[in-house]
């Protein structure tokens, strides 16, 4: 399993850091966590095959992880390569999609497939199993999702956006997990560390990297944990083997 961070920035892109997206490859296949801009533009630059793209799954509907995805669902058919979109938010295909449609104009047969995202197990093919789990993010006014995902024998969890209390941190995912991808942005520094210290977590990568916690090109990540941690940049690759 191979993952690519396209978008590491918060809400908005800064001077080296794209909106939030990254990369799945698992048996040849594609999978995207989350669309920020400009994610089709960065897999273009990485000379991905798009017609390896089984979806693109969206943690929730805020534009800084969702507002490439008509351009990505254009590029794809566009080209004839099918194209499905897990949404977290039953009432967001139809916006999606009429703003997909003002832009261009759908072959005939070509449209996107569009899934609705719930709790629990909500994607599986012959390479990645894909669970959703219920954060807080949205405080009640919209849904938001971790996801955690099984592939090539390994596990990562995936936080999506959290509440700033960390209270929605999914703990029993996080330890089971061979890596944790974590945002970095709404909890102060104290709530992270204090929320993460007593975890048996194996490894933290951080995106998603708010102002807190990079002023200035100076990144401070969380001190003081008994587990391996990292903060990702655009670009970045690694593999879990």
């Amino acid at each position: 399993m191979k993952i690519t961070f396209l978008g590491t920035s918060h809400g908005d892109p800064e001077t080296g850091r794209y909106n939030t997206s990254l990369l799945l490859e698992a048996a040849g296949a594609g999978y995207l966590l989350d669309c920020g801009s400009p994610a089709t533009a960065s897999l273009v630059r990485l000379n991905f095959d798009f017609s390896a793209l089984r979806g693109v799954f969206l943690t929730h509907m805020h534009l800084d992880h969702c507002c490439d995805l008509p351009n990505l669902l254009k590029h794809l058919v566009k080209r004839g390569i099918p194209a499905h979109a897990y949404l977290p938010d039953p009432d967001a295909a139809a916006p999606v999609d009429a703003f997909l449609r003002m832009g261009y104009t759908i072959p005939s047969g070509a449209a996107p497939a569009y899934h609705t995202i719930r709790a629990g197990r909500f994607f599986a093919d012959e390479n990645v199993v894909m669970t959703a789990v219920p954060t807080d993010h949205g405080r009640g006014r919209f849904p938001s999702f971790a996801f955690s995902i099984e592939a090539s024998g390994k596990k990562i969890l995936y936080t999506g956006d959290l509440s700033a209390s960390l209270d929605d941190f999914p703990v029993q995912a996080a330890e089971e997990a061979d890596l944790v991808i974590c945002e970095l942005t709404h909890a102060l520094p104290e709530v992270m560390e204090n929320k993460l210290r007593p975890l048996a977590l194996r490894r933290v990568v951080f995106t998603h990297i708010g102002p807190r916690y990079e002023k200035a090109g100076v990144l401070t990540l969380p001190q003081g944990l008994p587990f391996a941690v990292s903060a990702a940049s655009d670009g970045d690759a690694l593999s879990l083997e």
